[in-house]
């Protein structure tokens, strides 16, 4: 039964670590006023953002953008990713090299 030692970051109530202040404990207090003061968690995805930059951050991140190719919705950020996964995207096929939508490659040459 070992007790592990408390970082500054873990007693910290701070929003956000910073290594320089979890290193440097004189320096902590500083940081959370100043977090505190400045930053703010995003309600949406919990990121932590300068509260002045909230609403650009809600605009740029969290808007619902439509997949060209399957027409589901989902924030913005994640498009991309999806973009390579998308069911509908083309593929060459395994067999005969022509290019088929994803979710149809198990229905071709069987």
């Amino acid at each position: 039964f070992f007790f592990k030692q408390k970082t500054a970051y873990e007693i910290s109530a701070c929003l956000v670590g910073s290594e320089m202040c979890i290193r440097d404990r004189s320096k902590l207090d500083l940081h959370e006023a100043y977090c505190r003061r400045n930053n703010i968690k995003c309600p949406t995805c919990g990121e932590v953002v300068d509260r002045n930059e909230l609403e650009e951050h809600q605009n740029n991140m969290h808007v619902q953008v439509e997949c060209e190719l399957c027409h589901i919705k989902l924030d913005k950020p994640l498009l991309e990713k999806h973009k390579g996964k998308c069911p509908k995207k083309l593929r060459d096929c395994p067999y005969c090299k022509l290019p088929i939508k994803t979710d149809q490659l198990s229905l071709i040459h069987i």
